[in-house]
């Protein structure tokens, strides 16, 4: 007994055999054990987070698709706010146009309507109920029109649409049973999106779309992370929108349920909007059960997707991991035992020789004229050959480390397989720095355009505030814009005024500057609306680019010259979507997109200033024909007492004129805010838009100084206070954009300032005339 002890002692062979084997074994069987155990419940708390995830995804591709549908009404919405301004005519026509295009493109669609106010589209209508409905709904894939007037008689304050009314909140209503055809064998199940047509705080309207949700029918059925398990989708009050039993498709969940609704709290977790779980024992079978929310944009009552899976059937999966593992453990211990043995034979001599040479490896020192000498071709030996293979390979990654670190990124290099980890990790390390050598390459270069184009637009607002002139303001531009882009030709084409403009083809354009090879270029062109390129970008309001130009283009439709172009851009001029004008700009080089992207964001305060100059203007003319009928009729004063006659026939044409005075400030007190100052600052009169602006009573406003709404520090205000009205009291008129915050919202105005003069030349008071370019600033940032 002691001799076997002693050789044990004296023996690797035995030690690892005796010593590892035995521990080994003890370790495996009891970590196999708890591994088996852990992995049990390890697989089962997985099972249950992947029906959770799934869950939770598939309630994100169903509440993309219905938040798609939504953004859709809210879109349409927003875009018919302002047709309360325009005529019936128009509004007729535009509106159920526009319906109609949207449900053709849109063909999941089960109807759109269009619910107007009554007396947000009729001045003259005096009563708070009564509406006009335009609806368009499928019938036999046929697309069908309805329009009615509701409600003129009376109306139920607790139906959906005066409910929306009263809150104006989006809604997306609990599914209901609907017949197109009145047949009961027709009826759907459908769910209505609601969106109200605000104008500020007014509701002018409801837009809203049905949906057919059979639709999710197939998504919901195919839902089976596990063998038996099944999914149901539920509304935010409890219908069923889908049941694996068509028979409970329509019925109410929480009602239906009473018992399981109240031990599993349905109605309280449905209103937290939250995803929950429970485990559930039904006809003597636990099932795990699991709900996740799907939120229609932000309506505040989501739908909820759930799925059910039989405890069996995860259970399953558990069982047979545990096993797996039970049998992994046992050959484990097996393989292991006759490695040991083979490995003990042989690894006492050459064990001393590795040891050094990973002993230099480990201290980083890698000699490649030493080498381990083998003599066997056992484990042994293929462990000294792979020691060598190690040291080789390390000097060779050394060396494309030494290269990457110089910057030499284009040397050689290859794994040593497919699983050479740090191969692969110095490979993603060389593609990560190309990688990031490109992105700042790039990154340089947008920020070049960027900074070109901010520059641009810079320099096109510093001319702009420059000029008050309209020719020359447009020739300037034109000249900046077609030499920024390298550009040989330009023109300016800017919407004519007059009087009646009964329909789109009256409206023409004329040419307030041309430019040709840097040079003026006389003006001679008047396009009408539709009327060549010009007239179609104008009509269709979007940019037109072309490279493919016909020879003869520039003699036929663009009189700027006899060369012939390799490229042409012309882009409208917009303001609150109304085209205020047309630049035309043509080259011998083709244009970038960055280019053409600068010369659209110009266009939008181009546009602007173009409005406010058309306005100051108008209002100077106003004015000076006021002061020139108030001359004349002072002049005319003892002639009129002598002669009643010619006073009566000259009272009756002051009076036309005043009435055309009138009208004219009137449109003008329409399409902007209008504010009158002393020549101390003080505000003496303020039009009701400029009110209802400043979301103050008129009495309020009266009487204070001018820019106690803006933002800024009280040192800078007083300055540029007292720098205007400089100006003002010498008679000069002043253009300036001005930012200002009501009620925790920030407005941005373009504003003009001009002195009223008297018949002897001396400003008297001042009239302020501002337009909001709150939208333009908002797109400039984005």
């Amino acid at each position: 007994m002691r001799g076997l002890i002693n050789k044990i002692k004296e023996s690797i062979q035995a030690k690892l055999q005796l010593f590892i084997l035995s521990s080994a074994t003890v370790v495996f069987l009891l970590t196999i054990l708890y591994v088996s155990i852990e992995t049990r419940q390890m697989a089962l708390d997985e099972a249950k987070r992947l029906t959770i995830e799934i869950a939770q995804k598939k309630a994100s591709d169903i509440e993309s698709e219905l938040n798609k549908d939504f953004m859709l009404t809210h879109t349409l919405g927003k875009a018919f706010q302002d047709f309360v301004l325009y005529e019936d005519s128009i509004r007729d026509e535009i509106i159920p146009s526009m319906l109609k295009r949207v449900f053709e493109h849109n063909t999941h669609i089960q109807a759109i309507w269009m619910n107007w106010e009554l007396s947000a589209i009729d001045e003259n209508y005096s009563k708070t109920n009564g509406r006009i409905r335009t609806n368009f709904f499928r019938v036999d894939n046929e697309i069908k029109l309805n329009i009615k007037t509701l409600d003129t008689a009376g109306y139920d304050k607790q139906s959906l649409y005066y409910q929306i009314k009263a809150h104006k909140n989006n809604v997306i209503t609990e599914p209901y049973w609907y017949s197109y055809t009145e047949n009961e064998s027709d009826k759907i199940l459908e769910t209505s999106i609601c969106v109200p047509v605000l104008q500020s705080t007014r509701f002018l309207g409801l837009m809203g779309i049905d949906l057919k949700l059979e639709r999710f029918s197939d998504l919901v059925k195919s839902i089976k992370p596990y063998k038996n398990s099944y999914a149901f989708f539920v509304s935010y009050e409890g219908t069923l929108i889908y049941h694996i039993d068509s028979e409970n498709i329509g019925s109410n969940l929480i009602e239906d349920n009473p018992k399981d609704a109240e031990k599993y709290n349905f109605e309280r977790q449905m209103k937290a909007g939250k995803t929950f779980s429970f485990d559930r024992i039904k006809n003597d079978k636990k099932y795990f059960t699991t709900f996740a929310p799907v939120f229609i944009g932000n309506t505040e009552t989501p739908w909820y997707l759930s799925i059910v899976v039989p405890y069996k059937q995860m259970l399953i999966q558990a069982n047979q991991n545990m096993q797996k593992s039970l049998l992994i453990g046992l050959a484990s211990i097996i393989i292991l035992g006759f490695v040991l043995w083979i490995i003990a034979r042989n690894i006492t001599r050459p064990l001393i020789n590795i040891s050094s040479l990973l002993k230099e490896l480990a201290a980083g020192k890698i000699n490649t004229q030493q080498e381990l000498q083998i003599k066997t071709k056992d484990e042994i030996g293929s462990i000294s050959l792979d020691v060598n293979g190690l040291k080789k390979s390390l000097a060779r990654t050394a060396e494309f480390a030494e290269e990457i670190g110089k910057g030499n990124l284009d040397v050689e290099f290859e794994k040593l397989s497919e699983e050479d980890v740090i191969g692969k990790a110095l490979l993603n390390m060389r593609q990560s720095l190309q990688k990031a050598e490109e992105d700042e390459k790039k990154r340089k270069e947008a920020d070049q355009i960027q900074k070109w184009i901010t520059e641009g637009i810079a320099k096109i607002n510093e001319l702009m505030r420059q000029h008050g002139n309209l020719e020359e303001l447009s020739y300037q531009v034109v000249k900046y814009i077609a030499d920024y882009l390298k550009a040989n030709q330009g023109a300016l084409y800017v919407v004519s005024e007059k009087e009646k403009v009964e329909t789109e083809e009256d409206i023409t354009f004329e040419a307030t500057s041309a430019l040709a090879w840097g040079r003026k270029k006389p003006l001679h062109r008047t396009i009408k609306m539709g009327e060549t390129l010009i007239g179609r970008a104008a009509y269709e309001q979007a940019t037109l680019y072309m490279t493919d130009i016909p020879d003869n283009y520039v003699n036929i439709t663009s009189g700027l010259g006899k060369a012939n172009p390799r490229a042409l851009l012309i882009v409208p001029l917009m303001l609150n979507e109304e085209v205020m004008g047309i630049i035309e700009i043509i080259s011998f080089n083709e244009m970038e997109k960055y280019q053409i992207e600068f010369v659209e964001q110009a266009g939008e305060s181009i546009a602007s200033t173009i409005a406010s100059l058309k306005i100051s203007q108008r209002t100077s003319k106003l004015l000076e024909q006021t002061k020139s009928q108030a001359g004349e009729l002072t002049e005319k004063e003892e002639e009129l007492r002598q002669q009643m006659e010619e006073m009566q026939s000259t009272q009756e044409e002051a009076a036309k004129r005043e009435a055309e005075m009138t009208g004219m400030i009137t449109a003008i007190n329409s399409l902007a805010y209008v504010a009158e100052f002393s020549m101390e600052g003080y505000i003496t009169n303020i039009n009701d838009a400029y009110a209802q602006l400043l979301e103050l009573p008129r009495q309020q406003i009266i009487g204070k100084k001018q820019g106690f709404f803006e933002l800024g520090e009280d040192e800078e205000r007083i300055k540029n206070f007292e720098t205007l009205w400089a100006k003002m009291r010498k008679g000069i008129p002043h253009k300036q954009e001005q930012k200002i915050e009501i009620n925790n919202k920030t407005r941005w105005l373009s504003e003009v300032y001009t002195p009223i003069k008297d018949n002897e030349g001396e400003p008297q008071r001042v009239v302020n005339i501002a337009i909001d370019i709150t939208h333009l600033k908002d797109k400039k940032e984005d």
